[in-house]
């Protein structure tokens, strides 16, 4: 995605947090993930070059899974104050 999407995207989401939270208990966020491990792209995160996995304070890429955990959250019941928020997860990156 290039950069001017992302901060469309991110415009839009801080322009309906503002907009939606006054009409009701409507919370709109972003989660934007870095390269993440899946089945389906193992062909190139598995040969990725250790000077990149150096880059990430994790020193790994996040799985699927740990990506969904911050949306999970932000999706249920116990989100009741986070709204127009950009989440990055990416290991720090």
């Amino acid at each position: 995605m290039s950069r001017t999407a992302k901060a469309g995207l991110h415009g839009f989401n801080r322009s309906a947090a503002f907009s939606l939270g006054r009409s009701g208990d409507i919370l709109t966020n972003v989660v934007s993930p870095g390269l993440t491990r899946t089945r389906n792209n193992t062909h190139i995160t598995d040969t990725l070059p250790e000077a990149y996995l150096d880059t990430i304070p994790l020193v790994r890429l996040l799985t699927a899974e740990e990506i969904a955990a911050p949306v999970v959250f932000l999706a249920s019941t116990a989100n009741t104050g986070i709204t127009g928020q950009v989440i990055t997860v990416d290991g720090g990156v």
